[in-house]
């Protein structure tokens, strides 16, 4: 069976990974509640997909989003100091 990790444990993850520890608790609540939105948000998409979509169509919709979310991560990823 396949394990997946928890929202909490993703949440965690994306705290640690992209929230300075410094950071303000108003900063550090507003972060979590739009973590957890979008990941609502996303799930609620997945779930109303047309089930007669096939797996080659589903599989493609992820794609798309990946795609889109590497190209809007971009800005936040991109180092200007590197050659």
């Amino acid at each position: 069976m396949l394990k997946t990790p928890s929202a909490r444990k993703l949440w965690e993850q994306f705290q640690a990974e992209a929230i300075p520890k410094s950071a303000p608790d108003i900063q550090k609540r507003e972060m979590q509640k739009a973590f957890y939105v979008g990941m609502a948000s996303l799930l609620g998409t997945l779930e109303n997909l047309d089930e007669s979509l096939s797996e080659k169509e589903g599989a493609a919709i992820l794609e798309g989003y990946k795609q889109e979310l590497l190209k809007a991560l971009e800005p936040f990823t991109r180092r200007s100091d590197r050659p």
